[in-house]
């Protein structure tokens, strides 16, 4: 079972709207560094098993895009209280991560 879970833009503002505290990766299924980074964020989600990790397709998505200024993708962004927090442009290792998801306050699971 996938850890990290797949929401779409209408969700995401739920969240938002709810000051939700949680991760999103914005992805493309043409885009090949969102593809070798996947595998991490689905082990970050597990070893971070207090935080919620989400991730939405930015074509099936678009409106994103300009919501929160998106230049390049993959992109990881981090949310405390519904307030963008933290993010990480471009591929990363599980190492960079966790320990950029660690330093954040995550809701219960």
């Amino acid at each position: 079972m996938a850890c990290v879970k797949d929401i779409t833009f209408s969700e995401f503002h739920q969240l938002v709207a709810n000051k939700k505290s949680f991760i999103i990766e914005l992805w493309a299924e043409w885009c090949h560094p969102c593809k070798m980074m996947a595998p991490y964020l689905e082990e970050a989600c597990e070893q971070l098993n207090a935080c919620y990790f989400y991730k939405m397709n930015i074509d099936e998505n678009p409106e994103i895009i300009d919501f929160l200024n998106i230049n390049s993708i993959p992109r990881v962004i981090m949310f405390v209280n519904g307030e963008r927090q933290f993010e990480l442009k471009g591929l990363h290792k599980l190492e960079s991560i966790i320990d950029q998801v660690s330093k954040m306050p995550c809701d219960s699971v």
